[in-house]
């Protein structure tokens, strides 16, 4: 949930990701969706492997959120300070 939240953090921050903000709320929806199913049937049957593979689903969503949005707000040229941004150019 906390790679959900920073992504979603730089989302709000980016501001060209304005025309694709229904996009990213909708996976954002699928993150926890995959990953609340895959909580709660390894909690239940902690060696059903459909309940592992959903929650790393939804980590694996969510990981991608946050490197695009990360990507996207250390490319623009006021925050070429950061790292990604610094080594891009």
């Amino acid at each position: 949930m906390l790679v959900l939240a920073a992504a979603l953090t730089l989302t709000g921050l980016n501001p060209s990701v304005t025309p694709w903000l229904g996009f990213e709320a909708v996976l954002a929806g699928a993150v926890l969706l995959y990953a609340g199913t895959g909580r709660l049937l390894t909690g239940r049957l902690p060696d059903n492997a459909i309940g592992w593979l959903l929650g790393l689903i939804g980590l694996l969503v969510a990981a991608e959120m946050l490197t695009e949005q990360y990507t996207i707000y250390a490319l623009e040229p006021v925050h070429l300070s950061l790292w990604s941004g610094h080594m891009s150019r």
